[in-house]
């Protein structure tokens, strides 16, 4: 009865209040352990003053921050293809803006292309974990994208071209937290990612690349797993998959369900007589 009941709210929340791509009737449970689900979002209805309950990948289902079918996808940006992403992204991008959006590539980092070059064998640079949020700087001076004392850290920790590479604060802090979540008692997460960094120097053993799960005390260790994560491209298709496999985002969704107005107008219809109450003397 619980679970029968669990699942009939999980439809009415996921299907009225959210996701119209879902039909009445379908729903998703996750699992209640896992930690990357249970850092879901909560939708803010103002209309009702009330928070609802939303699940990170039905968000990205119904997000228009990557391509659809009919969308040509983002321009270019500082050498990076993201065409992964929603051609909304063109018109903040262009005027300088950065609207909060965690997937802007930022200014003055300048082109990275070289640089994803010797990263990804020569294949075409693409906005990666690690370019995220520009706007978030570094407190003292900045080492390409970090902080001194971070990176120093990653410089100990990763290995060759990819202790030198182009990182954000918020990337580094997020690819830590998502390390840290991995692996509880009741849930090991684990995934394959498309198009993380792919030559063997990088890593502590050549069958480690696009893996993503908690180091093993043997070949996996904590540098492949950073590695990996601030290398995957940001694409729908990796975060669901992360999603998926309980690996947790490098982002945080907040959704807002905002005022509604209407256009009405209301009428009595009224009714003498002593049977509604009505006295005349």
């Amino acid at each position: 009865m619980r679970d029968a009941t669990f699942a009939r709210l999980a439809a009415k929340t996921h299907a009225t209040w959210f996701c119209p791509c879902l039909q009445i009737g379908q729903y998703s449970v996750y699992n209640p352990v896992s930690k990357a689900f249970r850092d879901d979002v909560h939708m803010f209805d103002m209309n009702l003053d009330r928070y609802t309950h939303v699940s990170v990948v039905d968000a990205l289902e119904a997000s228009e921050r990557f391509k659809t079918d009919d969308d040509p996808g983002a321009e270019a940006q500082h050498g990076l293809d993201c065409s992964a992403l929603h051609s909304h992204h063109n018109s903040c991008w262009n005027k300088g803006e950065q609207c909060h959006d965690v997937f802007y590539v930022g200014d003055g980092h300048g082109d990275l292309s070289a640089e994803d070059g010797k990263l990804f064998g020569e294949k075409a640079p693409c906005i990666q974990i690690r370019h995220m949020c520009g706007w978030l700087k570094p407190k003292g001076t900045s080492v390409n994208g970090l902080s001194n004392s971070s990176r120093a850290k990653v410089t100990d920790m990763l290995k060759s071209d990819a202790a030198n590479m182009f990182i954000t604060e918020y990337a580094l802090a997020a690819a830590e937290n998502a390390y840290q979540k991995l692996q509880t008692k009741e849930v090991e997460g684990e995934c394959n990612v498309k198009g993380s960094a792919n030559k063997d120097a990088y890593f502590s053993d050549s069958g480690n690349k696009n893996k993503l799960k908690k180091g093993d005390g043997d070949k996996y260790h904590k540098l492949d797993f950073i590695t990996n994560y601030l290398t995957t491209p940001v694409t729908r298709e990796n975060f669901e998959n992360m999603l998926q496999n309980d690996i947790p985002l490098p982002i945080s969704v907040i959704m807002a369900r905002p005022f509604c107005t209407y256009q009405m107008g209301t009428a009595i219809l009224a009714r003498g007589g002593l049977e509604l109450g009505a006295y005349r003397a």
